[in-house]
Formats: structure tokens, C-alpha cells, sequence
């Protein structure tokens, strides 16, 4: 069995299990062989070994091996970060009870526009509220300090750049 990591930060360290066995360890961009008996089904999975928050795959992935075949196993990993912070319209009155999408996560805002979510550093969020307003919040470049990032109150931008006006949820 190979395994190899693409598309994951250098310094991200992963365990890799066979079986729930750990068998060895990979950093990113790294590939790593493992030996096994052939005539047999593997459950393979990666974890990661230190606290850093990434999106990947944790799912088992099964394979059979057979003499003379490898089987070839990819992961790609995302760094993330925790994302704390408050939207507001451009009126100042909090974006509430919104649900929250951006690349590869999801959250919603409370009733105050306080809202909590795990996305890549500078992504921009795209909220939506129940009665279908809809706005961007940019996060640019948020200070992170151990995979934390306080936003503070965010003002949501129009979804439409041709929209001068966002217009907010039940006033």
C-alpha cells in the first residue's frame, strides 16, 4: 500500500492506520510505503498528530491487495482556522439567525449576528437569512493566534457588486 499526501501543508503531520494499526507517519507532499500481506482487505485511514485544524478525508478507505498490484491511497488536506466574530448589516443591525456557506464549511449566525466557523484564512463568507437577503462577509487577512481568529463585528457587504443596498432580515 502507498500512501501519499497532496495538496497539505509541509509542516502537517499525519498517523497512518491499517487496520486501526498505526504503521507509520507522513508529512505533506510526502509518500509513504507500507507492506502488507496480499490476499487480504485493508481499512486504511490518515489522523493527524498535532492539534492544527484541517478539512481531509478521515474516512476509512478499504483495499485488497494482491502479489505484484499496489494499491495507491491520496489524501489532500486544508488548513483552518476557528473563526469567531459578529455580522452586521452596513445599518449596523446584527445579520441574525443567517445560515453561513463558504467553500468548505457551514455555520449560522445567533440571533445577535455572533457566529463561530472553521474556514481557510481569508475566506469569504456568504450568508443567507430565512427570508432570502442575502450577503458576502469578506474576513481578509484575520489575526490568528493558535489556529484562533477574533474577527470582531464584520459589516456584510451587497452579494450583488451592481446592489448598492443590502437589505436587512425583518426590521
Amino acid at each position: 500500500i502507498v500512501v501519499q499526501l497532496r495538496d497539505v501543508p509541509a509542516t502537517s503531520a499525519f498517523e497512518v492506520l491499517v487496520n486501526e494499526t498505526p504503521r507509520g507517519l507522513i508529512q505533506g507532499g510526502e509518500t509513504l510505503p507500507i507492506a502488507v500481506t496480499p490476499y487480504r482487505q485493508y481499512s486504511v485511514r490518515v489522523r493527524p498528530r498535532r492539534g492544527e485544524l484541517l478539512h481531509f478525508d478521515s474516512a476509512s478507505r478499504i483495499v485488497s491487495v494482491f502479489p505484484g498490484n499496489v494499491a495507491r491511497l491520496t489524501w489532500t488536506a486544508k488548513r483552518v482556522v476557528a473563526i469567531f466574530g459578529r455580522a452586521l448589516w452596513p445599518d449596523g443591525t446584527p445579520v441574525a439567525e443567517a445560515d453561513i456557506l463558504t467553500e468548505d464549511a457551514i455555520g449560522h449566525t445567533d440571533p445577535n449576528g455572533y457566529f463561530q466557523i472553521e474556514a481557510t484564512p481569508g475566506a469569504v463568507l456568504k450568508l443567507r437569512t430565512a427570508n432570502g437577503s442575502t450577503c458576502r462577509l469578506p474576513l481578509g487577512d484575520a489575526r490568528e493566534v493558535n489556529g484562533y481568529a477574533a474577527v470582531g463585528a464584520v459589516t456584510c457587504r451587497a452579494d450583488d457588486p451592481n446592489k448598492t443596498r443590502v437589505e436587512p432580515s425583518d426590521k
